[in-house]
């Protein structure tokens, strides 16, 4: 009965163009404390385990929105969290912590570390000084995980990891380096080579009718030219004048292939190539519905004006406690990029050389980057008084943010099963799609806490599969759940296979 939902799940998640790397996940982010309410009792720690999840849209969001939300039990201070990161791919595992200490170095100007932020999520090749900045933190998590100070210092913890998973994580961040040697243009035409076969001079056409067919009906803010873009070129969020000359090297990673007969593992991209980074990045959901206008039939934003909107929405909750509200009149010229561009009003002067932005909500100096790279011009200095303000306005911020803990783990799956430590710890269970598998095995249960939560993502954004299997692929999701003996969760937004996210509850002993 448990076998034939496991071979259901493996034959739908076998996609070419996803690729066997995923670094980035296909459904929107999502706020793990509010997905697990109704499973945690009042004041308790959120206990999150996420499988597979890709990238760090979730963590970021929940800790937004607990940033924002008041404790349960009327405290100024949330319940704390506890969220646990599984990557099997130490590469994944790297890129993750990366992200997060990006979306929380507080230095760095929040329009900016946003754009950044986007430009390593979903871009086959970075700015110079974006490849710059990546290597500086990876240095500084590299140190981390040494024993020393860094970012995330206060709550990462590594206990979890065995010394050869914590050495490969290392190497990962290492690779990250400027000096790495990474062809990502030449890995990227060997894998659309491979993904397209003799359709690869077709292309064109060929995410012409994905577009048309698949993406366009479920994600119109998906704009087709930048779609085009991401599939041909690998860049997704791409901003006006600027040069990408530098690859992306949280998107290398080692695969398993075959070469004359002979296992052989391969650095390279073995990541997605169909079905893009806009919904992971949040390009396709707000909370704002004048991002969603249409005006003679088309939509006045893109998905990378949405995407940008909700990181910089989340990075000013993390900050301030408050979300980002654009007023009307600045609407019209919120996009992607203006603040680097330098076309916009509602941006002008953040980036200016030596004019720090005026101080928001009481906060003083807040803007002012610690590193001349970012916004100081060539051959000029900052200020060791001016490095030291932002520094302060950067520990000051740390300190307001929610108490949470990120714990890592990799290696294989069964091995995570049989931990103690992991034995009915955790009141939330997150699995992504091409992950859904692992389910199969029934020690998942004990994994988790009586009335526990669990969220699986569903194919609705996968456009390389067709509707049909697309919903097919929700309902054997279902069966497999009820095999495990959970119960689905019909109260929730996501209440059908064709939601982006399906939740189920565990019963109570």
């Amino acid at each position: 009965a448990e076998r034939q939902p496991r071979c259901a799940i493996q034959r739908h998640m076998s996609l070419r163009g996803a690729g066997s790397v995923r670094f980035w996940g296909f459904t929107p982010p999502l706020d793990l404390a509010e997905a697990a309410s109704a499973a945690a009792e009042a004041g308790a720690p959120l206990r999150a385990l996420l499988v597979g999840s890709g990238d760090s849209r979730h963590l970021v969001t929940t800790l937004a929105a607990a940033r924002e939300r008041p404790g349960m039990d009327g405290s100024s201070m949330p319940p704390p969290l506890e969220l646990t990161v599984y990557e099997e791919a130490p590469e994944v595992l790297a890129r993750q912590l990366l992200l997060l200490s990006i979306a929380l170095d507080f230095e760095v100007p929040r329009r900016e570390r946003a754009e950044m932020y986007l430009e390593v999520f979903g871009n086959l090749m970075l700015r110079p000084r974006t490849a710059t900045y990546v290597a500086s933190r990876a240095v500084a998590l590299r140190h981390l995980l040494e024993g020393g100070d860094g970012p995330l210092g206060e709550t990462l913890d590594v206990s979890l990891l065995k010394m050869k998973e914590r050495d490969a994580l290392e190497d990962a961040l290492r690779s990250y380096a400027e000096d790495a040697p990474f062809d990502a243009v030449r890995c990227h035409d060997d894998r659309l080579r491979r993904y397209y076969g003799s359709r690869y001079d077709a292309r064109s056409n060929v995410l012409d009718w994905d577009y048309g067919m698949e993406l366009s009906p479920i994600a119109p803010i998906v704009h087709k030219a930048q779609y085009r873009e991401w599939r041909m070129s690998g860049i997704a969020f791409e901003v006006r004048a600027a040069s990408y000359s530098q690859p992306n090297r949280t998107l290398a990673s080692m695969a398993c292939g075959r070469e004359n007969g002979l296992s052989k593992m391969r650095r390279g991209f073995w990541g997605d190539v169909v079905n893009s980074p806009y919904v992971a990045a949040g390009g396709v959901e707000a909370d704002d519905a004048r991002l969603f206008e249409i005006r003679s039939k088309q939509q006045v934003k893109t998905a990378c004006d949405v995407a940008y909107y909700n990181v910089l929405s989340c990075f000013q909750a993390l900050e301030r406690g408050s979300r980002l509200r654009l007023p009307p009149e600045a609407l019209a010229d919120f996009c992607y990029g203006a603040s680097v561009a330098g076309d916009s009003e509602w941006a002008k002067g953040i980036l200016a050389p030596s004019m720090p932005s005026p101080p928001e909500d009481g906060d003083s100096g807040e803007h002012q980057p610690a590193s001349p790279r970012f916004d100081a011009p060539e051959g000029e200095s900052r200020t060791e008084d001016g490095a030291r303000t932002a520094t302060t306005a950067g520990a000051s911020k740390h300190a307001r943010l929610p108490m949470f803990r990120l714990r890592l783990v990799s290696g294989a799956w069964p091995d995570v099963l049989r931990k103690p430590r992991h034995a009915r710890h955790y009141n939330l269970l997150y699995v992504a799609s091409h992950a859904a598998h692992l389910l199969a095995d029934a020690r998942t249960n004990d994994l988790l806490q009586p009335r526990a939560r669990v969220v699986l993502e569903t194919a609705r954004y996968l456009i390389e599969t067709r509707k049909d299997k697309r919903v097919e692929f929700g309902r054997k999701l279902l069966e497999l759940a009820a095999c495990r003996g959970w119960t689905f969760d019909s109260g929730t937004a996501a209440a059908s296979p064709t939601s982006s996210c399906a939740a189920t509850s565990v019963p109570p002993d």
